[in-house]
């Protein structure tokens, strides 16, 4: 008899917690659709405002000019960066003059450019 008490008794807490877990995702589902609305709402007054204002203000010929110059440049730096080359420098290239990685730590440095040397430091 205890026995079937304590399965009562859990199935009693299981339903509870259930319960409580239910209402709280409710909760939380109306939170989120009251925002959903007011976000709504806003988008709406945001669109009747700018309608009314005339629509969004179409940009200048110069900053058309402008932005048109700037993807032309990006797009031949991104081809650049796709063939390995960055700032003028071929990554590919390891006999190259002009290659970082063909010069000693502190090659072509002059002295005095406010730059370290590498190394364990001044030269006796």
């Amino acid at each position: 008899m205890s026995l079937q008490w304590t399965a009562v008794a859990t199935f009693l807490y299981a339903e509870a917690a259930l319960g409580a877990s239910s209402q709280a995702f409710r909760k939380q589902a109306e939170g989120a659709s009251q925002a959903a609305r007011q976000y709504l709402e806003d988008n709406d007054a945001l669109r009747k405002q700018l309608q009314e204002s005339g629509g969004a203000p179409s940009p200048t010929r110069d900053e058309n000019e402008t932005l048109k110059a700037k993807v032309e440049s990006l797009k031949e730096e991104l081809e650049l960066s796709k063939k390995g080359e960055v700032w003028g420098f071929s990554q590919n290239s390891q006999n190259s003059q002009n290659s970082p990685k063909s010069r000693s730590p502190g090659e072509g440095r002059e002295r005095g450019s406010g730059h370290a040397a590498p190394g364990p430091g001044p030269d006796p």
